[in-house]
């Protein structure tokens, strides 16, 4: 199989749909775990500095310094854990009481990725080799973020995007598609073989994780089958 053709489109975290205060709270925290992290790094220097010096006073010197650094750390650790725990609270009070939009500032260059063609990218109309904003991937972080928009969709711009599928290989990576409310309505029968979830439903449901297994098999890699001019086409035999 050739796989040289791809398509381009944006994956992003949780954090992607948080409103305003919710995104200054997650900023705040994750400034204080770098700083933490900052302070970490300096110390396992300073730690091999003080075993390889030999100067008494030296030793002392960088020994204080460490002291210095473990403090801050703990202060860092303990700041860091109040802002999760308030933003864990303000994420739970919203839960379900708006419909969470995407913001367009996380839509850059780093967070495009590549995915092979397939019967879901032909069906959608994606060119190869094209930035396509029909399919997005999202990474699951905040579970509260992520239960408001797999139950209500969320909206870029005045588009609505709805939960797709998720892959075995992304469920275990706690990663999700999601599809353009437009393109799924038009397309979902060519991909689930005529077939609805309201069908599916009114006969009884079925298990959620082989549905998704099942619906992520149109995103797996493959070529249009070419039919050979020598051989009747089966829809004339």
């Amino acid at each position: 199989m050739n796989l040289n053709k791809q398509i381009y489109l944006y994956s992003v975290d949780t954090s992607a749909f948080f409103n305003t205060k919710e995104l200054r709270l997650h900023k705040k925290l994750c400034q204080i775990y770098a700083e933490r992290h900052k302070c970490k790094e300096r110390k396992i220097r300073l730690t091999k500095e003080c075993a390889k010096s030999v100067l008494a006073n030296r030793k002392i010197e960088v020994h204080d310094f460490i002291e210095k650094l473990n403090v801050i750390i703990a202060m860092k650790t303990k700041t860091a854990l109040l802002l999760k725990n308030r933003l864990r609270i303000m994420l739970q009070n919203n839960k379900g009481k708006f419909i969470r939009s995407l913001n367009p500032a996380f839509l850059t260059k780093k967070n495009v990725v590549a995915m092979f063609e397939s019967i879901s990218t032909r069906t959608f109309g994606f060119q190869t080799d094209e930035l396509q904003a029909g399919l997005i991937i999202v990474r699951i972080y905040y579970f509260d973020v992520f239960h408001d928009i797999m139950s209500s969709g969320f909206y870029l711009g005045n588009e609505k995007y709805l939960y797709f599928t998720s892959g075995a290989g992304q469920i275990r990576t706690k990663k999700t598609m999601f599809v353009k409310e437009t393109l799924w309505d038009k397309h979902q029968k060519s991909l689930m073989g005529g077939l609805t979830i309201d069908a599916i439903n009114k006969c009884g449901g079925i298990n959620a994780s082989k549905f998704l297994s099942y619906l992520a098999l149109c995103n797996g890699a493959t070529e249009r089958l070419q039919e050979s001019a020598s051989r009747p086409s089966l829809r004339t035999m």
